[in-house]
């Protein structure tokens, strides 16, 4: 495989286009310059990458044909279901503590006023929530989400519902949502606003302008969506803004442990440590995969470094912040790759309650109360299930081992910034000031301890309990959001102590250069002392270093992003975030 089309399937799916759709279907239009990269959505293949690319780079999508088929047959099962007189939750019955009212009794094609009249105001009075808004790329990512879910066919939302998901997606209509109001079982107060701005009430970002919704509908040239049947319930009934945060999330750590490696290889060149605990005869020693990744890792910054060379000044054996470090990495990798398995499976599936299931029969030895859940008729038959499939326990768990994992992250690092500050361990200046009377970093240590606090009590366990709510019906709860918020805060301040620990380390190594012009770094730790040199000088006198921070973290930035979109034939690096 030629290098460019290597780079090419790498960035599939990343470019930015626009696409407009009638009907059911979303039809491509074309797009100036760039050839589009639409995603087509099956309701069974979404990745957490491309959730990124809708999310982040505005990736046009395409509704898969036999996935609308599938919603479409959804939606005749309930039709088919109330015309027999079923009981459904949400559709011909109350939702929550009304769920004992009945609505109407009959087939819903009888009573489609009354329908759309219950489904306008359960999606009005559900949005309820608080707090700022939230940012347009994790609206995005939830509409992607719930677009896909609707797709799996299990939802008994109507075709219609699932293309106004992708037109708001294609034409940048996104609903401007309130970020407080979930407990992370079903997100119903957040994503009520959705359908809220599809009905052309509340305000959305058009293109990146506030509008009134129903004024972005009409330059859109889109009909306002008249919610009937169960629309309602499978717009706002999911954990799709859950999910949209821990795909965030899921990204963002990939960046940042790809970064914190590199980081470590230019901190042990900065501290002249000692290579040997990410030997290939140590990793053999122990069959831990991630930890031994990270450890190959390091080793190939390092390749070429004056560190893989012999020197009797050199201490035997690092503090333990440099000496486990691919370890605490590797714990990392192995939690967010858990995180990342768990969270796939759960964007293509079904978390609708009741369950649509279309197609399928009883069991042989089915009790009554399981057969009362079919229907057959001749020509539709299937189920319709009370579930709890809106449930994130398999996957939100890990959330907080990730906080922990993080935080032990963020101590590494300052430990190691603290180190490279002492001359006991570096036999250079203390606070590795240039030795003419400057005081280097010698008040750095206070933002690295404040961000240290930060993450230690964000990195607290999310205590499960809740109030009881809906009639004491809904007693339990993930904390989900919560857990999740408080992960994406960590990794921000992480990411100010790694920019820190790098400022200090790129110092630490012009130093030992000024005695020893010769001195060889890696290859890879080399372009990063680079990037740092370019955006912050050499500290020989001092200056104030919150702007020196702030560019450091830049640079860090920089080079995430780097990590996923660069070729690799110019710059070394895969946009897998993995170095080569």
């Amino acid at each position: 495989m030629t290098v460019y089309r290597l780079f090419h399937r790498c960035i599939s799916g990343f470019c930015q286009g626009l696409f407009l759709v009638s009907g059911v279907f979303a039809t491509p239009v074309a797009v100036a310059q760039n050839e589009t990269n639409e995603i087509v959505l099956t309701g069974h293949d979404l990745t957490t990458a491309q959730v990124a690319s809708i999310s982040r780079s505005n990736s046009p999508v395409q509704l898969n044909p036999e996935a609308m088929e599938r919603v479409r047959q959804s939606y005749q099962l309930i039709v088919a279901a109330t015309t027999a007189g079923a009981k459904i939750y949400g559709v011909n019955f109350g939702v929550g503590q009304n769920k004992d009212r009945a609505i109407f009794t009959g087939s819903i094609l009888d009573h489609r006023e009354e329908s759309e009249k219950f489904n306008e105001r359960n999606l009005r009075t559900t949005s309820a929530g608080t707090g700022p808004e939230l940012d347009e790329g994790t609206v995005r990512a939830a509409m992607a989400i719930r677009l896909n879910g609707l797709l799996v066919g299990a939802s008994g939302a109507r075709p219609e519902v699932a293309s106004m998901y992708a037109q708001f997606l294609n034409l940048r209509i996104t609903p401007l949502i309130p970020s407080t109001g979930s407990v992370g079982e079903g997100d119903i107060s957040i994503l009520s606003h959705i359908g809220l701005a599809m009905m052309g009430e509340g305000e959305v970002l058009y293109k990146g302008r506030r509008l009134n919704a129903a004024e972005a509908l009409k330059q859109a040239k889109l009909q306002p969506l008249r919610p009937f049947a169960r629309d309602s319930l499978a717009i706002m009934s999911s954990n799709a803004y859950n999910q949209a945060l821990a795909t965030r999330i899921v990204e963002e750590l990939t960046r940042f442990n790809s970064t914190a490696e590199l980081v470590f290889a230019l901190s042990l060149e900065g501290i002249n440590g000692n290579i040997s605990p990410f030997l290939p005869t140590n990793q053999e020693l122990r069959k831990f995969h991630h930890a031994n990744g990270s450890s190959s890792r390091i080793l190939r910054h390092l390749k070429g470094s004056y560190l893989n060379s012999e020197d009797s000044s050199r201490a035997l054996q690092d503090p333990l912040s440099y000496r486990t470090a691919a370890y605490h990495f590797g714990g990392l990798s192995q939690t967010l790759e858990t995180l990342k398995t768990l969270l796939t499976k759960d964007l293509n599936s079904s978390s609708d309650n009741p369950a649509i299931v279309v197609g399928v029969q009883p069991r042989l030895r089915a009790g009554s109360q399981e057969k009362s859940y079919y229907i057959q008729t001749p020509e539709i038959s299937g189920a319709i299930i009370p579930s709890a499939g809106f449930e994130p326990f398999p996957w939100s768990l890990h959330l907080d081992s990730l906080k922990n994992a993080l935080n032990q992250l963020t101590i590494d690092s300052a430990q190691r910034t603290l180190k490279l500050d002492d001359p006991n361990f570096t036999h250079l200046e203390r606070f590795l000031s240039a030795g003419n009377g400057s005081l280097g970093f010698s008040a750095s240590q206070k933002v690295l301890a404040q961000l240290v606090q930060q993450n230690q009590k964000l990195a607290t366990p999310n205590i499960n309990t809740i109030l009881s709510m809906a009639g004491g019906i809904e007693d339990v709860a993930t904390n989900a959001p919560q857990s999740a918020t408080e992960l994406l805060e960590m990794i921000k301040n992480a990411n100010q102590v790694l920019a820190i620990e790098a400022l200090h380390a790129a110092q630490a190594i012009d130093l030992r250069l000024k005695s020893r012009p010769d001195l060889a770094q890696g290859k890879q730790s080399a372009r990063l002392q680079k990037a740092l040199r370019e955006a912050v000088p050499f500290l020989d006198e001092d200056r104030a270093l919150s702007g020196d921070f702030l560019k450091a973290a830049q640079v860090l930035t920089t080079l995430s992003s780097d990590l996923y979109h660069r070729p690799s034939d110019s710059t070394g690096l895969r946009c897998d975030g993995v170095f080569l």
